[in-house]
């Protein structure tokens, strides 16, 4: 199982998955990840390889908001890469192309990305592909701080009652597709 083994070496790595909210893997974890989303066929989880090696090094991926209010048309995007990678543009240039590949969908008008307020440098390339920070999160005070980063073209808040707490993230970054309606109805 190749792909196990290249996924551990960044899922198993405390520094990695130290803003994630799993991690750092076991290798049974890793092994039960690659495993679940290698049958899921979607978007949720795509392998980010090496231009020329192929060689897999991180993960990009889409679906439902799991870590705020969910809301419509809306996908929250999520990503991680191998710590000998950092600093690249490995990251920024799939991230790109994931949003570009979302906003064909129909229907889909806005990504968001939930980022703690520790991670500086996921911070930094949310902000490079577009995202624009949309709102400080309430977390309890045991709760690690985070942030949520966005981008917007638009400015689509609307007033919404505080999300449901989680210990993961503070801050909501969101990154809205040009021309989107300026509400949002589901399809």
């Amino acid at each position: 199982m190749a792909d196990a083994d290249a996924v551990h070496i960044y899922a198993g790595d405390p520094e990695v998955t130290q803003y994630t909210s799993w991690g750092p893997n076991t290798w049974e974890d890793t092994v039960e990840f690659v495993e679940r989303a290698c049958a899921s066929g979607g978007p949720q989880n795509l392998a980010v390889c090496l231009r020329g090696t192929g060689e897999l090094v991180g993960a990009v991926g889409a679906g439902t908001i799991e870590h705020g209010l969910p809301e419509a048309n809306a996908l929250e995007v999520g990503w991680v890469l191998r710590r000998d990678k950092w600093r690249q543009g490995v990251m920024t240039e799939a991230v790109s192309i994931l949003l570009e590949e979302l906003f064909i969908t129909p229907g889909v008008h806005k990504a968001v990305a939930f980022i703690h307020s520790d991670n500086i440098a996921s911070q930094r390339l949310a902000e490079r592909v577009g995202f624009g920070l949309e709102q400080r999160l309430d977390v309890p005070q045991h709760a690690a701080a985070s942030e949520v980063f966005g981008t917007f073209e638009l400015d689509l808040r609307e007033a919404l009652p505080p999300p449901p707490a989680f210990a993961e993230c503070d801050l909501k970054y969101s990154f809205v597709r040009a021309g989107a309606p300026t509400t949002f109805q589901p399809l």
